[in-house]
């Protein structure tokens, strides 16, 4: 019953939890991009943007039109 307890409190922490826009920026909206398969980790640099997830690493160009990564 004790991890039961725990479970619920630690779950419910996590729903409450919020990051703060000041400090972290705003939220940001998640979407599939094509030719993507996921990703658990995200890193830009310069023009690009990697995406690594599931044993995969996928490049993106990004400045010429950020809404649609090539």
């Amino acid at each position: 019953m004790n991890g039961l307890a725990l479970f619920s409190v630690l779950a419910t922490s996590l729903v409450v939890a919020t990051p703060d826009s000041a400090t972290y920026g705003p939220v940001l909206k998640s979407q599939v991009v094509e030719g993507s398969s996921g990703c658990t980790a995200v890193e830009v640099a310069g023009d690009y943007l990697y995406a690594a997830g599931d044993g995969s690493l996928t490049v993106f160009e990004i400045t010429s039109d950020p809404a649609h990564p090539k």
